[in-house]
């Protein structure tokens, strides 16, 4: 026999239900930022250019993170793609 209709019953289980579509959302968020943060960057130092692929939200950490030597000439522009 199927279970009744009550009203705490029906309170909880719409409780349940908007905090898995809660817990849902934020991974979804969490997913798609962990995507996106990702970026691919060339790097040319002093004539060599090299591909680097990093989490970095600015230059100066992406050079931390690439223990660049600050005396050294670098630019950085965003790597070509083969869509234009």
């Amino acid at each position: 026999m199927a279970r009744r209709w009550t009203p705490r019953r029906f309170v909880t289980l719409r409780r349940i239900r908007v905090a898995i579509c809660a817990a849902a959302v934020t991974l979804a968020s969490v997913g798609m930022f962990a995507v996106t943060a990702r970026k691919t960057v060339a790097l040319t130092v002093n004539g060599e250019t090299k591909t680097v692929v990093t989490y970095a939200t600015s230059v100066p950490r992406l050079l931390q993170e690439q223990a660049s030597k600050p005396n050294l000439t670098i630019s950085s522009t965003p790597p070509t793609t083969g869509l234009g």
